[in-house]
């Protein structure tokens, strides 16, 4: 490291030190090096010189040491910034002999006071080892409020490791502590967004401690970025690309700055030199420079673990996108512990985008938007397996199957299926070459089919998905592999509650909840409760349901975003089945606040969400804003799917329906049309098959077509007759839709039998005022005014 660079790292890591702090820190950093303590103490002072809007600090109030604020005497101030001032104090009763934190507002403005508001919410919901506690609030003599927090006597979290020297490892382990703490807060939707060694402090015992909620904000709250809060400006190196931008923030910033922390804790020095506070000089640095490998900066070569994985760990933190940082401070600390045992990191792996775009460039005649989604989510199911077993057995699994899985959709030549083979026709093969290829390995068999299961669900061939589920099963039981029988069963009911399999889906998924409360995991646990919520939400059971939901809400871990939000997603229906719009509007708001974070460039569970919500607020009466987010939720499947996908086909098939209800006839049939076109694609079980025949049928009888309605809406009940139990209400419905359809088309008596027989079912079954039993009525009187005779006139 040159003179140069050495002055700017201790420099900065000055900065974060109080004033007072700083002679003995350069005394141990500068050891004699005289020209060096003067260059950085020129720097110091110029730093406080300098007017640049990041580097100085809003003037305060004068110093408030020695009042009183109620119960508590101000005895030091020990930080002032933009908005507000810190203290030591103590109680002034006696009654508590602790020190304590206080922060005081400096100017009572109507914003500050805001996001001082914010920041106690914020502390009052978080509760964690390592997070400095809210103990007490209060209002000056002058009406302005003030926060008592707990007092941390201790060193920014780099300090402390070099005054104690400690080695990696042990720097890693203090690390992980705040990452657990980090995931604590995103796991309430708090963004701290001012992550740095200042704000993670290690105090007298040797534990660390973050502070300074002063900027966070809540997933999905409204509150203005700013660039300078809290107690100091904000620190330009620790900031992610997305802030220094100014763009939206998530929880994937937080990881950034954690990454930025961590690489300066083992390496001494910060990843950028940023000299120009400009703010396009530091988006330039930020934005477009790659750090050095973290390797090449140590001080030490002694790392007790592979320096390149650990390389991997920390890069992949400090990506400059945020969607190829970790998912989450829980998946961080995972990587984090492998390197600590020993094991090879998932940083390491190739990125599977890139491995899937290597393949999709051998289809690009022939592969559609909807496929690359699905390989995307193969691979993926592929990358899954790693958390699901044993680390060392998982690793060479998972390398198997993604070996075997990628040569059968990767070969240069696929002989029999040709050129424009359909990704389900490469599927199809590929089961079939593994139960030859891996004949002797029933584990990784198990696993190919349960990813293939996956995949079929996805492209909506339910039959081949619950084929490959019930051959993983089969062989899960026949070779006593109880974790791989569980797995298997979670999956397999859901498939089978999606094709209306409703007996036999509870069958499997009782005894999957009993086998999971018994031996499975916290996620399984959580899967099992969510999958019966799921088959009583598709049994029209709502009370139950919500009871399942709530339990999967409860024991699903909350670094398990996708699991959680998908629940939050099918309690948000079942509460607008029962019309909670409230509590649905609530419940869903929440899911799409967790998505729109994990995953900004969009997926297919945030696209499904979106078109709950728009669901949510039609039931509640706000159409504008329900029309906003049908549009959003449409564009993003289309995007992520194709338009031939069963999930799209749902939403087209509602917007029908919706379009109906609003007597936009044009709309109705050009949504109609679009969603028959794409459900005559699916595989011939598919339900959405029946909804887009229904509703398409629908919109012909308002557009005065009933004979071309009719055979849409014989398909509808023959599948639904099929597939569902007599009394289901669906079922009632679509004999209530044909009985009008037929009547229009010319058979009044017949239409008029099955409209009656619809109403009186749905009357005894759901009562007079309820949605379908209003419709089934309004139809039957429909019918009967097709037999009056026309009044002459």
């Amino acid at each position: 490291m040159n003179d140069a660079y050495r002055a700017m790292s201790v420099f900065e890591q000055a900065l974060d030190l109080q004033p007072a702090a700083r002679a003995d820190f350069l005394d141990a950093e500068c050891a004699g090096n005289n020209a060096l303590r003067k260059e950085i103490e020129a720097l110091l002072r110029a730093d406080v010189a300098s007017t640049d809007f990041l580097a100085q600090p809003l003037t305060g109030n004068t110093d408030r040491s020695g009042e009183r604020l109620g119960s508590y005497r101000l005895l030091q101030l020990i930080g002032s910034g933009g908005m507000g001032s810190v203290y030591r104090a103590e109680r002034a009763d006696g009654a508590y002999s602790k020190p304590v934190a206080i922060k005081l507002l400096l100017y009572d403005a109507g914003d500050l006071r805001t996001r001082f508001a914010l920041e106690q919410r914020i502390l009052g919901a978080l509760s964690h080892a390592h997070i400095a506690s809210l103990l007490d609030v209060g209002n000056d003599q002058n009406g302005a409020p003030y926060l008592v927090m707990e007092y941390v006597e201790g060193a920014p979290i780099t300090v402390y490791a070099k005054q104690h020297a400690l080695d990696v490892r042990t720097q890693l382990q203090l690390f992980l502590k705040i990452l657990d703490a980090v995931q604590t807060a995103h796991s309430q939707l708090v963004v701290h967004r001012d992550i740095k060694p200042s704000n993670v402090l290690v105090d007298t015992h040797g534990e660390p401690k973050l502070l300074d909620f002063g900027i966070a904000k809540l997933v999905g709250d409204s509150v203005p970025s700013t660039t300078r809060t809290g107690l100091g400006p904000l620190t330009p190196e620790y900031a992610s690309p997305e802030q220094v931008r100014g763009e939206p923030l998530g929880t994937a910033s937080d990881i950034y700055s954690l990454g930025v922390l961590l690489y300066e804790l083992v390496t001494g020095a910060r990843p950028y030199r940023i000299t120009d506070t400009r703010p396009s000089a530091i988006e330039r640095v930020v934005c477009e420079t790659d750090p050095p490998r973290p390797s090449t900066q140590m001080q030490t070569r002694q790392l007790g673990g592979s320096a390149r994985d650990l390389d991997a760990v920390i890069l992949k933190a400090l990506a400059k996108q945020s969607t190829r940082r970790y998912a989450s401070c829980a998946t961080f600390a995972e990587d984090l512990r492998r390197w600590l045992d020993g094991e090879e990191v998932l940083a390491r792996q190739p990125p599977w985008s890139e491995r899937t775009t290597r393949i999709l460039r051998r289809y690009k005649l022939a592969v559609s938007v909807a496929t690359a989604a699905t390989l995307a989510l193969l691979l993926g199911s592929v990358f899954a397996l790693w958390q699901a077993h044993e680390a060392s057995i998982a690793r060479d699994r998972a390398e198997r199957i993604n070996v075997f899985l990628q040569d059968m959709l990767g070969a240069t030549d696929h002989g029999n299926l040709g050129r424009n083979a359909k990704l389900g026709d490469i599927l199809d093969s590929a089961r079939r070459n593994a139960d030859h290829v891996l004949v002797n390995d029933p584990p990784t068999r198990i696993a190919t089919e349960l990813t293939l299961a996956k995949t079929y669900v996805t492209l909506g061939d339910l039959d081949n998905a619950r084929e490959a589920a019930q051959s993983a099963l089969t062989l899960a039981e026949q070779n006593n592999l109880d974790e791989a029988a569980l797995e298997t069963r979670i999956v397999l009911g859901y498939i089978l509650a999606h094709r209306g399999d409703f007996t036999e889906a509870e069958t499997v998924l009782v005894s999957a909840r009993a086998q999971a409360l018994k031996t499975g995991t916290p996620r399984q646990r959580g899967d099992s409760a969510a999958q019966l919520g799921f088959l009583e939400t598709r049994r029209d059971n709502a009370a139950a349901a919500q009871r399942w939901l709530e339990t999967a809400l409860e024991e699903t871990p909350t670094e398990l975003i996708e699991s959680r939000a998908a629940a939050m997603n099918d309690l948000a229906v079942v509460q607008d089945s029962r019309e909670d719009y409230a509590g649905a509007l609530l419940t869903i708001r929440q899911g799409v606040a967790l998505l729109r974070d994990a995953f900004p460039l969009g997926h297919p569970l945030l696209a499904q969400s979106l078109g709950n919500l728009a669901t949510v607020l039609d039931d509640s009466g706000d159409h504008a804003a329900a029309s906003a987010q049908y549009d959003e939720a449409l564009k993003m499947k289309i995007e992520l799917l194709g338009e031939n996908h069963f999930s799209v086909v749902s939403t087209l098939s509602t917007l029908t329906w919706r379009s109906v209800q609003q007597k936009d006839t044009t709309a109705a049939l050009g949504y109609g049309a679009r969603a028959w076109a794409a459900a005559k694609t699916l595989s011939s079980d598919n339900p959405q098959i029946s909804y887009a025949a229904i509703t398409y049928a629908q919109a012909l009888m308002q557009a005065n077509r009933p004979r071309e309605a009719l055979p849409l809406a014989e398909t509808a009940l023959k599948m639904r007759k099929a597939k569902l139990p007599p009394d289901d209400i669906y079922l009632i419905n679509t004999e209530s839709v044909l009985g009008l359809v037929q009547a229009q088309a010319g058979d009044v008596a017949a239409g008029e039998a099955l409209a009656r027989s619809a109403y009186e079912r749905q009357l005894a079954k759901l009562g007079e005022k309820h949605v379908l039993t209003v419709a089934a009525k309004q139809r039957v009187d429909q019918v009967v005014g097709l037999r009056m005779p026309v009044p002459k006139t």
